[in-house]
This record gives structure tokens, sequence and C-alpha cells, in this order.
């Protein structure tokens, strides 16, 4: 925690290699409290970044919040985003949408005020991107797409983000990296993932994942 009194940890609940429930504990006592009972999502060795799937669990910048997704046995997946600051919150939950939806990526901003998450259909179908106020608990939509992983700049003004494209029903989704301005909406690109040739086929994918941004 941030004022160093508990420890925040985890155990595998048996369900697969990601699933754990999520406890605390006082480090001068023995107790401890369980804040998730099982289906968190953690990291594992086999992850790849750009999997479909939901996301794995991330710390804001200033170590406040905690964010994870659980995804219940019937495929329902629910955002938690605790105060690490007082366990004794209940956590912010948000749905994904229908059953089988994912928050396919997380990004808290540098303030760690905010955390900016994706939330719909994955591989390819259609979701949005969602901003939480972290100190009030609205969320807003910012824009629908068909996203996947981002990244947040370094002034937290912008997002590059992946958008998967669709320009012929009978021909393979590209990839584009795109930036949006988090004040205005506007959405530019700086990458495509992919050419059409004169058959109309797709030829030459690509992608470009962010990593991080880097203010040089």
């Amino acid at each position: 925690s941030t004022d160093g009194s508990q420890v925040f940890f985890t155990i595998p609940d048996g369900i697969n290699s990601q699933s754990v429930g999520l406890y605390t504990s006082a480090l001068d006592g023995n107790d401890a409290s369980q804040l998730i009972e099982r289906s968190g999502l953690m990291p594992s060795v086999s992850d790849l970044p750009y999997d479909d799937n939901n996301a794995t669990a991330i710390l804001a910048p200033n170590g406040q919040y905690l964010t994870i997704v659980v995804n219940s046995p019937d495929n329902d997946a629910i955002l938690n985003v605790f105060d690490l600051s007082d366990p004794s919150l209940p956590p912010i939950t948000l749905d994904s949408g229908e059953r089988g939806d994912t928050i396919g990526a997380m990004v808290f901003n540098n303030a760690s005020d905010t955390l900016y998450y994706v939330a719909g259909s994955d591989e390819g179908g259609n979701n949005s991107l969602f901003a939480l106020n972290l100190n009030t608990g609205a969320e807003s939509r910012i824009s629908r797409g068909r996203y996947a992983q981002m990244s947040i700049s370094p002034d937290d003004s912008s997002l590059a983000i992946m958008n998967w494209v669709e320009f012929d029903a009978d021909e393979p989704l590209y990839l584009t990296l795109e930036t949006i301005d988090i004040a205005s909406n506007e959405t530019s690109v700086i990458y495509v993932g992919g050419e059409i040739d004169d058959e109309g086929k797709l030829i030459n994918e690509s992608f470009a994942y962010p990593l991080a941004w880097h203010q040089g």
C-alpha cells in the first residue's frame, strides 16, 4: 500500500494459469482479507502483448490504484479498480458489456487520476475506448472503433492505439496505429499495416505495436 502498512498479494485459484484470488493483509498482523475470491487475471509466462483476450492487472504510476479484470466462469468480464491507500473501500467496478466481451486494454495516465480502457468485442470486433475518472468514479466514452493495445503520451494529452480496419467483408482486417487527442477526440493515423492491390486484395500485412511513448 502507499503508506507501507498493507501488503496485497494473489493466490492461484486453480481455474487456469492466470486466474487468482486477491488478498490484503496488514504487515503487523497475520489476518488476510479477501478482495477478489477468484478469476482475477494476472500475467503469465506465456502472455503475448498482442493476444486477443482480457488485459492483465496493472498498477498506477503513483502506486495508489490497482486495476484487475475478473473473468467469471460464465465469461463475464468485470473491471475492478482498487484504491490501495484504503483497502476497506470497495473497488470501482465496470462491466465489459455483453457476455463474452472483454476489457482488452488498459492504461493509467501519468498523473494517476484517470484509467483508459477498451471494452467490447476483441479479435477485431466492435468496441469502445473509455476514460474512468478515479477521483469521481465517473466513466465516459471517448470513441468507438475496433481497438487493441495502447500507450499514453508523457503529458497525458494523447493515446497511441491500434485499430483494426475492415475494407471488404470478404478480406481480412488490417491494423493501423493511430493517435487520439484526448481533449478533442481528433484522430490521426500514423501507421497503416497493409496495402490493397489492384484486385482489391490485402497484401503486405504488418503492424506497429505501441510499447511506450517517450518524450524526446
